[in-house]
C-alpha cells in the first residue's frame, strides 16, 4: 500500500475500537501513516489488548511509521509490538510513529511495551518517534537504530508528557544531532523514568553541527525533568572524529533550567564537554544529584590528551548567566586531557558550587 496502511485497518475514525486482536503478517507502505495494526487513529479511537509481531516497513522518505499505529490521536492500552519497524523517513516508533494521544496509563494493567527493533531517519524512538501526547507506564526493550536528527530509547522528541516509564533497549546512534536513553530532545515533561541500556555513539564524519547525547535526554532548554536516573553506559565508539561533544550521564546539554533529583551510575565517554550528570550547562541550576560512573574524555578506543572539559558532575558551564551546583557528589574516576575536575571540568564566570564532594580519582 501507499498512505494509510495497517495490518488490520488503514484508518480508524468516529470513536472506533479494536479489541483483543493481533497481526502477524508483514506490513509495507510507500507513504505516510503506516502501522502494524492501523495506519491512522483519529481522536476518540482506541486499541486495547492488541499486538503486532509482523515486520512493518516504509520504503519512502515520509512520516509516521509505527509498530502498532502510524499516527495515534486516540488511546493505546494493554498492547505490545514485537515486530521490526523500519522506515526511510521520520517519525518512526515501536508503538506509534507520532503520538498525539495516550499510550499506556496509570494502571499496571494498561501497560504498553515494545520489543521489536526500530530503525529510522530522524525522530526515531522505541515507543514513539515524536510524542506530543502522553506516554505512561510503558517500556522499550527493542534496539533503536537511527541516522539523522533526534533519537531516543522511548521517543526522538518529547513535546508532551512521559512518566513512570523506562528503556532497556540499546540506542545505536549514527550521526544523530540529539540522542538520549529516554528522549533525544525534550521540551515537555518527563518524570519517574530510567534508562538501563547502552547509548552507543557512532559519529563517523566530522561536522560543525553540535551533537548532544545523554543517558536520559540529549538536549533541553525548556520543559521539566524529575526523578530520573541512568545506569547504562554512554559510549563514544566513533573513530578519530572529534565531533562527539556535549555528553552527559543524564543530560547532554541543559540551559535556562533548574533541575534536581538526578543520578547516573553508567560509564560516560565523549570528546569534549563530558559530565557524569550534564555535559554542558548554561544559565542553569543543579541540586541533589550524584554520579558514580567513570567519565572519560575519549576519541575512538583510547583516552586522548586533547580532549577537554571532563567533569564528575558537569563537563563545562557557559560564561553567560548564573550557574549553581549544590548538594552533589561524584565517586567516579575522571580521565581526559585538559580541564578535568571531580565536580566540574571547566567552571566559567558566574559559576557557583556549594555543598559538594568528590572521591573519584
Amino acid at each position: 500500500g501507499t498512505t494509510l496502511v495497517g495490518g488490520l485497518a488503514g484508518e480508524m475514525t468516529n470513536g472506533s475500537t479494536i479489541n483483543t486482536s493481533s497481526n502477524s503478517g508483514s506490513v509495507t507502505g510507500d507513504g505516510e501513516r503506516v502501522g502494524g495494526v492501523v495506519g491512522n487513529m483519529a481522536g476518540g479511537t482506541s486499541l486495547y489488548a492488541v499486538s503486532n509481531s509482523g515486520a512493518v516497513t516504509n520504503n519512502k522518505d515520509t512520516q509516521a511509521t509505527g509498530g502498532l499505529a502510524g499516527k495515534n490521536e486516540g488511546s493505546i492500552k494493554k498492547s505490545y509490538n514485537a515486530g521490526a519497524v523500519t522506515s526511510k523517513g521520520s517519525w518512526t516508533g515501536g508503538i506509534a510513529g507520532k503520538n498525539n494521544g495516550d499510550i499506556g496509563g496509570i494502571d499496571a494493567a494498561d501497560s504498553v511495551y515494545n520489543t521489536g527493533e526500530v530503525s529510522g531517519y530522524g525522530y526515531t524512538g522505541g515507543v514513539a518517534g515524536l510524542n506530543e501526547g502522553c506516554i505512561a507506564g510503558v517500556y522499550n526493550a527493542g534496539t533503536v537504530h537511527a541516522h539523522g536528527e533526534r533519537t531516543g530509547g522511548l521517543t526522538g522528541q518529547n513535546s508532551g508528557t512521559i512518566k513512570n516509564s523506562y528503556n532497556k533497549g540499546i540506542v545505536d546512534i549514527y550521526n544523530v544531532s540529539y540522542g538520549g536513553g529516554i528522549a533525544g530532545y525534550n521540551e515537555g515533561t518527563i518524570e519517574n523514568v530510567h534508562n538501563d541500556s547502552t547509548i552507543s555513539l557512532n559519529c563517523e564524519r566530522s561536522t560543525s553541527e553540535k551533537q548532544y547525547y545523554g543517558g536520559i535526554v540529549g538536549y533541553m532548554e525548556k520543559g521539566r525533568l524529575s526523578n530520573a536516573y541512568n545506569t547504562g553506559n554512554v559510549e563514544n565508539k566513533s573513530k578519530n572524529v572529534s565531533s562527539v561533544k556535549y555528553v552527559g550521564g543524564v543530560i547532554g546539554c541543559m540551559k535556562n533550567l533548574t533541575l534536581s533529583g538526578l543520578y547516573n551510575t553508567g560509564a560516560v565517554s565523549g570528546y569534549e564537554y563530558v559530565g557524569g550528570i550534564v555535559g554542558y550547562m548554561g544559565n542553569a541550576s543543579l541540586s541533589e544529584v550524584y554520579n558514580t560512573g567513570a567519565v572519560t574524555g575519549i576519541n575512538g578506543s583510547t583516552a586522548k590528551e586533547d580532549s577537554a572539559a571532563i567533569g564528575g558532575i558537569v563537563g563545562m558551564t557557559d560564561n553567560v548567566g548564573a550557574i549553581h551546583i549544590s548538594n552533589a557528589y561524584n565517586t567516579g574516576a575522571i580521565q581526559g586531557g585538559s580541564y578535568i575536575g571531580g565536580i566540574a571540568g571547566l567552571l566559567n564566570r558566574n559559576g557557583y558550587i556549594s555543598k559538594v564532594y568528590n572521591t573519584g580519582t
